[in-house]
């Protein structure tokens, strides 16, 4: 028999609990709580432990101010001073904002040192703000006292907050205790990766790649006529600057557009530019793999996802306006050179006297 349910929002928050609603903590009083910006439409009510899409849903035998009190949990941001300043644990952001004016100071864990069981970061007391540039370098004690920075130290993100952590990234409060962040927020695409030898993918004008390292090319997926795009065939496209590949591309054929800058004077119709990630970007993994390092080198940095999507770029970006307009200018002082020189027939007439 399917449950009917009663539905009450609180605090962005829709709590559906059994028509049979009774005090007692029972299977019969079964209550779920889940964010409304997940199911706005109420329409995964039933069934909802099959739905695995947000792990932000929770089941259990409560009354309905358990429920409450864990979803007034969940909105408590967890609390962290800072030299005298109080922070916020964003989970979102994956940042410590301040308390009072969060907008304006924000404290990114990317932009600190992680030593894995902490964060270290220098930190500008007058700014309150992170110094990345001294983060990253380093700075000894007589810098520190003189310039009012401070060495600060705070914990892991999975300390900080360890049931937001669990319930982010789908992992147990176990696994949260045990292993590092980087190793919580890579473990869905790291088994993905490795264990299920899944490929990441890119989706480059509504059509999926697999990015394929071993045989050097973004591969179309379920199109074995194109050739797709070679990473050999894109390297004068890179940015060294963005480290990232911009490219004409060709969406009929699933392949590189095809330009020549020496002849070119129109932008072409059937080709269109998009801004694709580095390899290592891509698949770290597989690059890592592909030169012989450790599986996890560099993840920190590069971070891990299985799913990609280029973005649209501009023309001007691979200099293709810039040359139509250098070429139609070279074409119009050829034709001026070859025109003919037009003379009066009097001066025609007064030349050949004079000869």
């Amino acid at each position: 028999m399917i449950p009917i349910y009663i539905l009450e929002e609180y605090r962005g928050h829709i709590i559906a609990s059994h028509k049979n609603n009774v005090p007692e903590k029972s299977t019969d009083n079964l209550i779920i709580t889940y964010r409304k910006e997940d199911f706005p439409e109420y329409g995964y009510i039933v069934g909802l432990d099959d739905s695995k899409m947000s792990g932000r849903r929770k089941a259990f035998p409560h009354n309905m101010d358990d429920a409450k009190g864990y979803i007034d949990w969940l909105e408590r941001k967890p609390e962290i001073e800072i030299d005298g300043t109080k922070y916020l644990f964003d989970i979102n952001q994956l940042a410590l904002v301040e308390k009072d004016r969060p907008e304006e100071r924000k404290l990114f864990f990317d932009e600190m040192k992680d030593y894995g069981t902490h964060y270290e970061f220098v930190y500008n007391r007058n700014s309150k703000l992170l110094d990345a540039e001294r983060t990253e370098n380093g700075i000894d004690a007589y810098i520190t006292g003189k310039h009012s920075f401070a060495i600060i130290t705070v914990p892991r993100m999975g300390d900080i907050d360890p049931t937001g952590m669990s319930s982010k990234y789908n992992c147990s409060l176990d696994y949260i205790r045990q292993n590092s962040d980087l190793d919580i927020m890579i473990k869905e695409a790291y088994d993905m990766r490795v264990n299920k030898g899944m490929l990441p993918t890119i989706e480059i004008e509504e059509h999926t790649f697999y990015v394929d390292l071993r045989m050097d090319k973004l591969r179309p997926k379920d199109d074995f006529l194109s050739n797709g795009i070679g990473f050999s065939q894109i390297e004068d496209y890179f940015n060294d600057t963005t480290e990232k590949y911009v490219i004409p591309y060709n969406p009929q054929k699933k392949e590189l557009g095809e330009i020549d800058y020496e002849t070119i004077t129109k932008i072409p119709k059937d080709l269109v530019v998009v801004e694709i990630p580095s390899e290592i970007k891509m698949d770290p993994i597989g690059w890592n793999r592909l030169h012989g390092f450790d599986l996890k080198d560099g993840l920190r940095e590069t971070g891990l996802q299985m799913n990609f999507t280029a973005k649209q770029a501009k023309w001007e970006d691979i200099y293709v306006p810039q040359k139509i307009k250098e070429n139609l200018a070279q074409l119009k002082r050829e034709k001026q050179q070859n025109k003919p020189i037009k003379t009066s027939q009097h001066q025609q007439s007064k030349k050949g006297r004079k000869m």
